[in-house]
């Protein structure tokens, strides 16, 4: 007889073996892979009943805002660092808030340089927003 719990011990399971693909992909430079795995993970995240999830969810914002800075794609990054920024605030999660304020102002200054020296510019809108 399987109850709740079993479920969320699958979930939990499903997410680690997943995170730990991610972070294999990291650590061999596989950027693509890594960017792949964790937009899946996601998206799958909502329909997961894992308890404090959301912390996994803010860490993955940060993780792929993370690879696309590395990539240069700094809209797409800063996309993400957002999403980290508001999901701390609604869950007044501190860490992940303090955090993310710190990488948006990062994003924006190497982005912001970055679009100065491009023949197109990065889109700025995001910063009046903050």
């Amino acid at each position: 007889q399987k109850g709740v719990g079993s479920l969320e011990d699958t979930n939990t399971e499903y997410l680690v073996s997943n995170l730990a693909l991610i972070q294999s992909s990291l650590l061999s430079s596989d950027l693509h892979s890594a960017i792949q795995l964790a937009t899946k993970l996601l998206s799958e995240l909502d329909d997961l009943v894992i308890p404090q999830s959301y912390m996994v969810i803010i860490d993955l914002y940060e993780l792929l805002a993370a690879c696309h800075m590395h990539t240069k794609q700094y809209a797409i990054a800063r996309q993400y660092f957002t999403r980290q920024l508001v999901t701390s605030k609604a869950h007044n999660y501190q860490k992940g808030y303090k955090k993310a304020v710190a990488h948006l102002a990062v994003a924006f200054k190497i982005g912001g340089s970055a679009a100065l020296k491009s023949d197109n510019p990065v889109d700025l809108t995001l910063k009046q927003e903050c």
